[in-house]
């Protein structure tokens, strides 16, 4: 059956699957989803600009950021009623933070917390008492007999650590601290723009005209100030780029598209041709030397219509004439027949008749006991049932 199937025919059937592949994704709904937080679009352009957002935590990495087609449902307060409408999507890393402790500078050397506390380290707990200055963690140690070990809890690399060790004599090392500071830790985090639907209380960056922007070129002016921006890097050092693109497969006509045409390479013109090779390989039966008869080339036709047996005058009279020659041969024939049957008759009547008698159809039965034993030559006397041998003489 395969072997059967031309090229067009799979062209066609890879169209087919790409269609049907494309309406399974668009029922699905969207495939970049609404991220997990709502930004606004102030919001966003200072993550771009300044690398922080409204709560003041450090953002960076701003990435993949795409442009979704009119698929999801929001309501509209200018309209009063849900509208499909169009959102981008971005993803971004935030330095959350999670608490504050005081900032290592330095560890002297040759002290017990040599080689235990790192610069760069944020202290929070000393012995399970959290501190935020360079007094708390002084009263925190003093507090610890001599000789004792001390359980310290640090941020280092966004990392919570516990370390512990044993202090010396008093006075104790004091360890070079700075001013307070946050413990932030780094999470991977997406977000997504909705449109201008309600009028937000800190203006675009890009002006009043935003209102009256769509989606595609809020983007593209936000890209030409952003590039503006990061050149100007005394004023703006933390400026990021923006790249972003068109989320075409969710759109259902580019979806149609980009899948039907996938079909149409992959099963219309790649797999054939695979297939081609591998039976001319040998892994599968080769074209028969037949040729094959297309019944399609050959188109039925009706049967001509038969005229009707019409029966003339000539054939009435002719048919007239042979029941007229058929009677006559019957009528001769019976003529020159009835002589000889009536000689026959009388040659029967004149042969005598022979009577039956009674006698015997077959010979009377004889006992084979009562013939001599030396006239039979069957061994009877042994019992036998059938006369199959003769014998020998008893020694």
């Amino acid at each position: 059956m395969i072997e059967h199937l031309k090229r067009w025919h799979w062209c066609v059937l890879g169209i087919l699957v790409g269609c049907i592949v494309a309406s399974v994704s668009i029922w699905s709904g969207p495939h970049e989803k609404p991220g997990e937080d709502t930004i606004r679009h102030r919001e966003f352009e200072e993550m771009l600009l300044y690398g922080r957002n409204f709560k003041g935590w450090t953002v960076d990495n701003v990435r993949n950021v795409q442009l979704h087609p009119p698929l999801l449902e929001l309501y509209d307060q200018k309209k009063k009623a849900n509208v499909l409408t169009d959102f981008i999507s971005f993803d971004f890393t935030e330095y959350e933070v999670i608490s504050f402790g005081l900032l290592v500078k330095e560890v002297p050397p040759n002290t017990p917390a040599s080689g235990v506390l790192k610069p760069e380290d944020t202290i929070t707990i000393v012995n399970g008492t959290a501190v935020q200055s360079d007094g708390q963690v002084k009263t925190a140690l003093n507090a610890v007999p001599p000789n004792s070990e001390v359980k310290i809890t640090l941020f280092r690399g966004g990392s919570e650590k516990q370390v512990v060790f044993k202090l010396g004599e008093k006075p104790y090392p004091a360890i070079e601290t700075g001013s307070r500071s946050p413990v932030i830790r780094p999470r991977q985090k997406s977000g997504h723009i909705l449109p201008l639907v309600v009028k937000e209380a800190r203006p675009s960056l890009l002006g009043k005209d935003v209102e009256k922007m769509s989606a595609t070129e809020y983007l593209q002016k936000l890209a030409e100030y952003m590039t503006k921006a990061k050149a100007d890097t005394a004023k703006y050092p933390k400026a990021m780029e923006l790249t972003w693109k068109k989320a075409f497969i969710d759109d259902p006509k580019m979806a149609y598209l980009i899948y039907g045409g996938g079909g149409f390479v992959v099963i219309g013109l790649i797999w054939p041709t695979i297939l081609n090779f591998l039976v001319g390989a040998g892994f599968g039966r080769g074209k028969s030397d037949q040729k094959e008869v297309d019944l399609a080339k050959y188109k039925s036709k009706p049967e001509p219509k038969k005229e009707k047996a019409t029966v003339t005058e000539d054939d009435m009279d002719q048919l007239k004439r042979l029941e007229a020659e058929l009677e006559a041969s019957l009528a001769k024939g019976a003529s020159e027949s009835a002589p000889a049957s009536a000689g026959a008759a009388t040659a029967v009547a004149a042969a005598p008749i022979k009577k039956l008698t009674a006698t015997a159809v077959e010979p009377p039965k004889v006992d084979p006991k009562a013939v001599p034993h030396k006239d039979r030559d069957f061994g009877a006397d042994q019992g036998d049932f059938y006369p199959t041998e003769v014998h020998g003489k008893k020694k």
